[in-house]
């Protein structure tokens, strides 16, 4: 282009910039979206880990991003007023000035927490692997760990108020869960990964060789 004097076609440095920072942010909003809309997979599992990345992406590019630090707190916002009853059970606080829309509360449903244990690409890597304070980790694998054993019981129709041997079963269903919790933690703190690019699951990644 130079030699055919078509500089103003070409980028700037400033330009160029803009444009890296604008495809960095929106990385992990183009995987979300090309995960969750795939036709034979089921997608709830993904919610939590997704809403949990993206989050804190969006904190990180709001530090380092010199051009588009509008853009970051634009999306922020639109985050936390869709996903902010999520992000509050994960102890995350949520700026009450922030407008609340319809789906905010509807995301505080502890459903969206046991998809993701349940899914085994998961368990609860999601959380290990973040930046959460590990305080705040700990409870809520402890709160996981309850509400996967409490869910069982009631499939199976246990009473563990009232029945002597239910409330064994029930102590050994917990004992398990546990020790799920403790041998996934034992794999992702092992196992921690350097991803060549950015993405929303890179804790899933099987190391290169």
């Amino acid at each position: 282009m130079n030699e055919q004097k078509k500089t103003e076609s070409l980028l700037s440095t400033k330009d160029l910039a803009v444009l890296r920072e604008f495809i960095s942010i929106f990385t992990l909003f183009a995987e979300a979206t090309t995960r969750t809309q795939a036709e034979q997979s089921i997608s709830i599992s993904l919610v939590g880990p997704s809403i949990l990345a993206i989050y804190y992406d969006l904190e990180n590019e709001s530090r380092i991003c010199k051009h588009t630090k509008s853009l970051c707190h634009a999306l922020m916002t639109s985050l936390l007023a869709r996903f902010g009853g999520f992000l509050l059970d994960l102890e995350i606080p949520v700026d009450d000035h922030v407008k609340h829309r319809n789906t905010f509360n509807l995301f505080s449903d502890d459903i969206f927490l046991v998809a993701s244990f349940l899914d085994g690409q998961f368990r609860l890597r999601w959380i290990i692997q973040s930046a959460l304070p590990l305080d705040t980790k700990d409870r809520l694998c402890e709160k996981i760990k309850n509400l996967v054993a409490l869910w069982a019981f009631q499939l199976i129709g246990c009473n563990t108020d009232n029945q002597d041997g239910n409330v064994t079963q029930a102590e050994a269903t917990t004992s398990t869960v546990g020790n799920v919790l403790l041998c996934t933690k034992d794999i992702c703190d092992g196992g921690g990964l350097t991803p060549k690019r950015k993405s929303l699951f890179s804790y899933c990644e099987a190391p290169q060789n």
